[in-house]
């Protein structure tokens, strides 16, 4: 077998059985090919399966000698002994081993084994050990704006964690934190039929919920904190979101690799999104979000979303975003969207609503060319926005889809319009400072080179977060490669109609009265279901390639006759 062993710069040596030897204090790395999981490690220590990198800093206290397996993809083992002869500490901060049977006093001795009852005071640096853990962790802490509150790890370490609900959720109460340098990975892997046939419709809901649930964790990070920085993190496999803002204010996102969200979600998701509306009123000067320098990738919607209070589900793929930011209420501060490359989503990859004095520049997009029914657009605008300043964009979408879209109001509101690339899509509203190239100008695409030719210097991505963000992908051994995904509107809607669950019943053929020119089946909701929900008829909102082949299979029904409207609410006990 194979193995290679890194020291720093990654010498190569071949062997089953090693004798090796680090120091205290110090990066340790080794190299096993295919190497996937270990056997008695140490504390601390981890391997990358992707890459199969072994990492680790030993404790000052983590001197003497230690044996350890590394069982590779095809089960063979590798035996390593390693010793490690004291030489320096590692830095002073809070310790915390999340899988650790005994809570200790956050010493490296000692450590916490949670993030959610432990001591820590302004400025302080939470350093996670290297390893994997399966654990959603609520943050209450709070820093002050000269002394943040530090959740990492060490240099020498990775820290992968999995989750099911929240991987972090920042709650109200936590402000002036920084989650940096961690691997949070939602493991979200779920059969798109089977979710289609055996949970879309929520059959469990009243005996457990949780069967309907898809396989995996829902959302990375959820904020609703103030003052909080992610920066420099991997974040992937979550089936609903990336990163969330709700009642977050004050939200750094930056230099993060975001990939593989919203996959198997019911109710849509997407790669950053920001959803409150309140008024911020702070520093007029500061940022009231900032997403800075990201890789997002792969964020798609495959699923038909259905929020399950609503009497009503259009069957089609408009969610899945790589960034979504709603309206906000406040005039004053600015937000910036800036230096993100955003890669093969599918559907809009940076979508706006009403932010006042929004910066959006230098943004590298290239969506998957093969991709239809939708065809992903670029960077769009749902109302005005005063005082918007978008420059230094490169944008390359498929022919019919929509590159840029802004509005005119904002056309005219703003001076800071200028220098944007499109290629492929179109300008919809033929606003100026966007030209349309024939080139699609980078050096390399399909081998993840996103350097461009034959355009200013000053548009696109700098060369400083492309070159850190790629950083990241190489450490973690990550492949950027579009999904190739197709949806398939016939068969997944055949496979939720004949799949319809017992309290959806007797479905007729009709006009929608939600969405113009398409066609709905009618369903009768039971008593049980309308009680809860509020509403006695449903309406399945066909995709085309369904009604064409399907609707004379159906009793014909006019809306009208049972005096449907967007939400019809059930008179009976709630």
């Amino acid at each position: 077998m194979k193995i290679i062993i890194y020291f720093l710069l990654f010498s190569m040596v071949f062997s089953q059985n090693l004798n090796l030897k680090t120091y205290t204090g110090h990066p340790f790395s080794l190299r096993i090919k295919d190497g996937e999981s270990l056997k008695n490690a140490p504390v601390g220590m981890s391997i990358n399966k992707r890459t199969g990198i072994i990492t680790w800093q030993p404790g000052y206290h983590q001197n003497g000698t230690f044996k350890f397996e590394v069982i590779d993809k095809n089960k063979k083992i590798s035996k390593v002994t390693l010793t490690s002869i004291k030489k320096d500490k590692n830095p002073k901060g809070v310790y915390v081993v999340l899988n650790s049977k005994v809570n200790g006093n956050g010493k490296i001795e000692t450590p916490y084994n949670n993030l959610e009852n432990i001591k820590v005071k302004p400025g302080d640096v939470i350093y996670i050990r290297g390893g994997r853990y399966f654990k959603d962790s609520d943050i209450r802490f709070k820093g002050n704006e000269k002394n943040p509150i530090k959740i990492t790890r060490l240099p020498g370490e990775r820290v992968l964690i999995n989750f099911r609900d929240r991987g972090f959720n920042l709650t109200s109460k936590s402000s002036y934190i920084i989650i940096e340098g961690l691997e949070i990975d939602g493991m979200a892997q779920n059969d798109h039929y089977e979710m289609l046939k055996n949970k879309w419709w929520h059959k469990n809901y009243f005996e457990n919920p949780d069967l309907d649930r898809p396989n995996g964790g829902e959302t990375a990070i959820n904020v609703d904190g103030t003052d909080i920085i992610i920066q420099n993190n991997i974040i992937h496999d979550a089936y609903q979101k990336g990163v969330n803002i709700y009642k977050g204010r004050y939200v750094t996102v930056k230099g993060n690799v975001i990939y593989n969200i919203g996959h198997s979600s019911l109710t849509g998701g997407h790669g950053i999104m920001k959803k409150w509306d309140r008024n911020f009123g702070k520093d007029k000067d500061e940022y009231r979000f900032d997403f800075y320098g990201n890789l997002i990738f792969g964020v798609e919607q495959r699923i038909y979303s259905w929020v399950v209070h609503k009497p009503y589900s259009n069957l089609k793929i408009d969610e899945g975003k790589a960034i979504l930011i709603d309206a906000t209420k406040d005039n004053e501060m600015k937000a910036r969207i800036a230096n993100n490359l955003l890669l093969y989503n599918g559907t809009t990859n940076i979508r706006m609503k009403r932010n006042p004095n929004l910066e959006v520049y230098n943004n590298t997009i290239y969506t998957d060319f093969d991709r239809t029914s939708p065809i992903p657009d670029g960077i769009t605008e749902k109302e005005d926005i005063p005082n918007l300043k978008l420059y230094n964009n490169l944008v390359m979408t498929r022919k019919g889809s929509v590159a840029i879209d802004i509005s005119k109001q904002s056309e005219i509101n703003s001076k800071n319009i200028y220098n944007n690339y499109i290629y492929g899509g179109k300008n919809a509203k033929n606003s100026i400072g966007i030209e349309k190239i024939k080139n699609k100008n980078f050096r390399e695409p399909e081998k993840t080179n996103f350097k461009l030719e034959a355009l200013p210097n000053e548009v696109g991505i700098d060369d400083d977060s492309l070159n850190h963000i790629f950083s990241l992908v190489e450490d973690y051994g990550i492949i950027i490669k579009s999904s190739n995904w197709q949806h398939d509107h016939l068969k997944n809607t055949e496979t939720i109609v004949n799949n319809v669950s017992e309290f959806f019943t007797n479905p007729r053929i009709g006009p929608s009265t939600v969405e113009k020119k398409h066609l709905a089946l009618y369903y009768d909701v039971s008593d049980k279901w309308a009680r809860t929900f509020g509403y006695k008829i449903f309406q399945l909102i066909l995709p085309d390639e369904f009604a064409k082949v399907h609707k004379k299979e159906y009793p014909k029904i006019n809306p009208k006759d049972i005096s449907i409207q967007k939400k019809v609410q059930y008179q009976g006990k709630k």
